[in-house]
């Protein structure tokens, strides 16, 4: 049988792994990519791009960006592919070498329209849930089940896997082609979660091409549940505002939920209305020592030390404060210890009043 041609939509560092291991599989051919980047917190983090590997390996018209991805986008993709192996192109015109075998969505929340759905022989999505029990469907599920996770102070979840489904015109709703169980723990976060939705996708695109190749694709689905169906909402950055009344271990969730390459868990500093956001990209809880100076009762947001290891504040828990590790203000992302001198923060400042014109 010839090469399993495939189109990857969406240049996130998902899609970067799907067209890697796309192109080191002997019996699947890359026609192209769509470049439809998802948010603009994740192309300033970088997770938006073409890979400059896989850009080498494939020509100009084979790259295209669309933003919502349309028929003609990948239609462009799919004749930039023909021209590239067949000389006389007018000759082909209409014919199945400009149909992929696979189109693929990756990390998009996307509903394709009716022709794009129809131009592939199979339309998949990825959706990092167990679908196939009526969980996680909608946006940014990883996100809220990290908060979710840490709002009951769990230390992993029981169980959790990655999806690829054959996409219909409503979201999540195709039969489930493939499953991958991963773990989610107290270790995680967005970034290291999203490593390992593309780790298991890789894995499972792999397991796919292999059922195009040998015409087994059809031979075994799992149906989508029907009925009641637990969807999540979907999230803005806003949803990632915090103030240190809340419960440490929420604020936590939070700051791990919104890790790159989503925009970061933020604070209000009331100092300056031009630049009052502070964004805290880890932190951790620790137990508040009995008998010190804001141990219990005391007013939250407090700073009780400064050190190496990051900036202590109390929460709006009597037994928790939280430790920040890693902050930013503005682009600029610091070490809490040296940003704590450079704004002459000490022990016993309020982080709300924070000064955040570090530029002056």
């Amino acid at each position: 049988m010839s090469q399993v041609k495939v189109i990857v939509a969406g240049c996130t560092e998902l899609g970067n792994h799907i067209a890697r291991g796309v192109l080191n599989d002997s019996k699947a051919d890359l026609m192209g990519m769509v470049w439809s980047p998802e948010t603009a917190g994740a192309r300033k983090a970088g997770w938006c791009h073409p890979d400059p590997v896989i850009v080498s390996r494939i020509t100009e018209k084979r790259l295209v960006y669309a933003d919502p991805i349309t028929y003609d986008a990948v239609r462009t993709v799919s004749e930039g592919y023909v021209e590239s192996i067949i000389a006389n192109v007018s000759d082909r015109i209409g014919s199945d070498a400009h149909r992929p075998d696979i189109l693929i969505q990756c990390w998009r929340s996307d509903i394709f329209p009716k022709d794009v759905l129809d131009f592939p022989r199979y339309c998949l999505g990825i959706h990092p849930t167990p679908l196939r029990f009526g969980i996680g469907r909608g946006a940014a599920a990883l996100n809220h089940t990290l908060i979710e996770m840490y709002d009951v102070e769990a230390d992993e979840l029981p169980f959790w896997e990655n999806a690829i489904f054959i996409m219909e015109p409503k979201p999540d709703t195709g039969k489930i082609v493939e499953t991958r169980e991963f773990k989610i723990t107290y270790l995680d976060n967005m970034t290291t979660l999203l490593h390992k939705v593309a780790y298991t996708s890789r894995l499972m695109f792999k397991n796919i091409i292999n059922r195009v190749y040998y015409n087994t694709f059809d031979e075994h689905f799992i149906e989508a549940p029907t009925g009641k169906i637990m969807s999540y909402p979907h999230r803005t950055p806003l949803d990632s505002a915090f103030n240190f009344k809340h419960k440490a271990m929420h604020i936590i969730g939070l700051v791990k939920a919104s890790t790159h390459p989503y925009s970061g868990a933020f604070f209000n500093s009331q100092i300056r209305l031009d630049s009052n956001l502070v964004y805290v990209w880890d932190a951790y809880a620790k137990e508040r020592i009995r008998g010190g100076q804001y141990s219990s009762g005391g007013q939250s947001g407090k700073v009780v030390a400064i050190s190496p290891e990051g900036i202590e504040v109390t929460t709006g828990d009597l037994s928790l404060n939280i430790v920040i590790t890693s902050i930013g203000i503005d682009d600029a992302i610091f070490i809490p210890y040296e940003l704590a001198q450079i704004v002459n923060l000490c022990v016993g400042d309020n982080m709300a009043y924070m000064q955040t014109n570090i530029w002056e």
